[in-house]
């Protein structure tokens, strides 16, 4: 089996179709190749209708987005060479490749009867603009394989340095967690861990050292990360009974299409009963005017019948009187 086409045509499926083709693909993925893929398939996110929407475009737009995710290197080549003038007029193309491709995802949303609310619309622009931030999201972006909107979750350039902001999908917080290094703790033995003993900016005993501001600001961006990463442990949390949610929907849906189809089966088989019914009657009811037809005919019948008889025999009474 060609398991990446086969995941990356599970993306281009309707949502509504996304979790009953996913378990088929890791249901013949154990059968045909291992258990082990067959659970990283499992574990495949149905993405939401930002992301979806994102996943259709880099199929149908791929020009514009192909175009789109190609600024970055060009902006990124701008800035270095401090280029104002290139950067406004790459900032102004990007803009204008952003509002159409917002403009072709309301239209997306329209036909598949989806949502295009302004979370949507605003999570589209966050990722289009991701993708223009760091090469590896609009790598993303154009695989179009994405389970969730793409943010620049970063602190931004720090002290003028230009160092470009982190830009991570969201499903990946976690691993920006543990790919962030801690400052070096100092040594009991006031040596900073490097061996060498320097000199302590304690006063007294029980009194801190003060703060430098690179440590201040360093401080500053860790306890943000960590309450970034909360804040996200969160999200997932709660994506995860979203989608938990919708898929036992989509089985509820699924079940309530086939119990009206049922339905409307049974209600059609009823009306073609009931007129089989009433054809019945009919038939009866003409049968029955049949036979009381017939009943009075055969009355009359034997009515005739009885006459001739009588007249039969007052001939042959007659006869006899004349010999």
């Amino acid at each position: 089996m060609d398991v990446e086409s086969d995941i990356t045509a599970l993306y281009a499926l309707p949502l509504e179709e996304f979790v009953a083709a996913r378990n088929a693909l890791a249901k013949r993925a154990k059968s045909e190749a291992s258990a082990e893929l067959a659970a990283s398939i499992k574990a495949l996110r149905k993405p939401t209708t930002t992301a979806w929407l994102a996943n259709q475009l880099a199929r149908e737009r791929a020009d514009t987005v192909d175009e789109l995710v190609g600024l970055g290197e060009q902006m990124r080549a701008a800035t270095d060479s401090r280029d104002g003038d290139r950067l406004r007029e790459l900032a102004a193309r990007r803009k204008e490749l952003v509002d159409e491709l917002l403009t072709a995802a309301a239209a997306l949303a329209r036909t598949a009867n989806y949502g295009m609310s302004d979370d949507v619309s605003s999570g589209l622009g966050e990722t289009f603009h991701a993708a223009v931030a760091d090469p590896d999201a609009g790598a993303e972006l154009r695989a179009g394989r994405l389970s969730k909107a793409l943010q620049n979750v970063g602190f931004g350039p720090v002290s003028g340095s230009g160092e470009a902001a982190e830009v991570i999908s969201l499903s990946r917080a976690r691993e920006a967690r543990n790919r962030q290094e801690p400052a070096p703790a100092a040594s009991r033995d006031g040596t900073g861990g490097t061996g060498t003993r320097t000199r302590s900016t304690r006063t007294e005993p029980d009194q801190p050292a003060e703060e430098s501001p690179q440590q201040a600001q360093r401080r500053r961006m860790a306890e943000a990360q960590a309450e970034f990463e909360e804040a996200q442990s969160a999200v997932e949390a709660a994506d995860d009974r979203v989608d938990d949610l919708t898929a036992e929907l989509d089985r509820r849906r699924k079940a309530l299409e086939d119990a009206e189809a049922t339905v409307e089966s049974l209600e059609a088989k009823l009306k073609a009963a009931r007129a089989e019914a009433e054809d019945a009657k009919a038939d009866v009811d003409a049968g029955r005017h049949q036979l009381d037809q017939a009943e009075v005919d055969a009355e009359a019948a034997r009515s005739r019948r009885r006459e001739i008889k009588q007249r039969l025999a007052r001939l042959r009474d007659e006869r006899l009187g004349r010999t």
